[in-house]
Formats: C-alpha cells, structure tokens, sequence
C-alpha cells in the first residue's frame, strides 16, 4: 500500500508540475490586462513562479506523508 501512496503521490507531483508550467501563462493572458498597466511580466516571473509553487507543492506532499506515517504505526 505504500508503494501505492508514492506512486500516487508521484503522479500528482507530475501533474501539478505540469499544470503550474502552463496555467500562470493562461490567466495572464485571460486577466493579465485588467491588472497590470506595465505590460506583460517577463519569462523570468514566470520561471519563479512556477518554482516557487512546486516548492510548496513538495512540502505538502512531504507533510502528507508524515501524516500517513505517523497515523499509520
């Protein structure tokens, strides 16, 4: 069961790693005008954001894991 919960786990990483490399760029190009008066934001802010939100998604991934760990002995 707890190869199953890596693996899963995995797959969701993969996914969201995905999903956050194309969804800022989509919302930007949806909303983008309506927020920011400068122009569009170079691929640089894009780049950390993306960084950035994976980092968080790792850490709640990590945090799950502890959870089930502890629970689960």
């Amino acid at each position: 069961m707890d190869m199953f919960l890596e693996l899963f786990l995995y797959f969701i990483w993969l996914i969201f790693t995905g999903f956050s490399a194309l969804y800022p760029r989509a919302i930007w190009n949806k909303f983008g005008t309506a927020f920011y008066h400068h122009g569009e934001p170079t691929d640089f802010y894009f780049f950390m954001l993306r960084t950035v939100s994976a980092i968080l998604f790792f850490i709640a991934i990590f945090g799950i894991l502890q959870v089930f760990q502890r629970y689960s002995s």
